[in-house]
């Protein structure tokens, strides 16, 4: 029976760092019946082979500007029929049990919204449970609320996929997630924040966190 469920991220040349962590706690999770769907700009996978094994894998080779990867993926996700999609950045990581807890939550909403532990190029804790220092189960997160404080990221997020058709983004679009999650959250969908699932966030320079 075919997966329902995808998983989503873009590989890029410069990423090379952060592959293992970031492979290894998708291979860790409780719940396994996923597809990593992998949009390829310009990554050599070579040495990073044995760590796609034992993971169910569709490498798209495509090579754009940040928001027509993401297009791209997106909409490969869409015409494959997947029911679930869960996002994820190459750059952080994930706890044993966020694929299992946003599926058993998308149950009851449409949209789950994970929260974050910053950490550090050494996977150093620097902040723990970001986002429940301002927000809990019962936040109504909505197009008002991220025109202030966008917590939702395409690393902390899980969306059912009957709530976008066909995406097109703006070439040069910078802020990829906002842009995306302004278009969801127009639909008037339930979300959910859980505290139980974690990212961990990795703050860099490249990757900074959209919350104020």
């Amino acid at each position: 029976m075919k997966n329902l469920v995808a998983l989503f991220t873009v590989f890029y040349s410069g990423a090379e760092c952060f592959l293992k962590d970031f492979l290894s706690s998708l291979k860790e999770q409780s719940y396994k019946e996923f597809d990593l769907i992998i949009v390829n700009d310009g990554f050599e996978v070579g040495e990073f082979e044995n760590l796609l094994c034992n993971l169910n894998v569709v490498e798209i080779k495509f090579s754009s500007t940040v928001s027509k990867n993401r297009e791209y993926g997106l909409n490969y996700i869409k015409r494959a029929g997947y029911k679930y999609l869960i996002l994820c950045d190459v750059d952080d990581f994930f706890s044993r049990k966020r694929v299992e807890i946003s599926l058993n939550m998308l149950r009851e909403f449409d949209v789950v919204v994970n929260d974050v532990d910053i950490v550090s190029n050494r996977n150093e804790i620097l902040i723990n449970n970001y986002f429940s220092r301002s927000l809990n189960s019962s936040t109504n997160i909505d197009l008002h609320f991220i025109k202030e404080k966008n917590l939702l990221g395409f690393s902390n997020t899980a969306i059912k996929t009957d709530l976008f058709d066909s995406i097109n983004f703006p070439t040069n679009l910078e802020i990829v997630d906002w842009y995306f999650f302004t278009i969801i959250l127009k639909k008037e969908p339930k979300v959910g924040f859980i505290h139980q699932a974690l990212t961990y966030y990795r703050q860099h320079s490249n990757n900074l966190i959209g919350i104020g």
